[in-house]
């Protein structure tokens, strides 16, 4: 689904490793519809050549 410019998501996640097990994720995104859900994915090691299942 092709979107106008001006209502493409965008933002900036960070992630923070504080120890060996532990990470804080902390961000912002912008461009989201008032009032409608939204799904992020995190993959641990990042690859998406299979697509993002």
């Amino acid at each position: 689904m092709n979107r106008p410019l001006e209502r493409r998501v965008h933002g900036l996640v960070r992630f923070i490793q504080t120890d060996d097990e532990q990470c804080i994720i902390e961000g912002t995104v912008d461009g989201l519809l008032p009032n409608s859900s939204a799904r992020i994915n995190i993959h641990e090691y990042g690859d998406l050549s299979d697509g993002c299942e």
